[in-house]
């Protein structure tokens, strides 16, 4: 969300990218097991509708 006040602030339309360099180490640690969790819940959805 600051990164969208801060794109607006410099002009820049708002979006849902993320500038990762930008990003704490703790962010960036945050972001990264965000998206293995993401992952996982992708085979898990999986597995779930096409389990035989």
């Amino acid at each position: 969300m600051s990164q969208q006040v801060d794109d607006i602030a410099h002009g820049i339309p708002p979006s849902n990218t993320v500038a990762v360099k930008r990003l704490t180490a703790r962010d960036r640690d945050r972001l990264q097991a965000a998206l293995r969790a993401v992952t996982a819940i992708d085979a898990l959805t999986r597995d779930l509708l096409f389990r035989q």
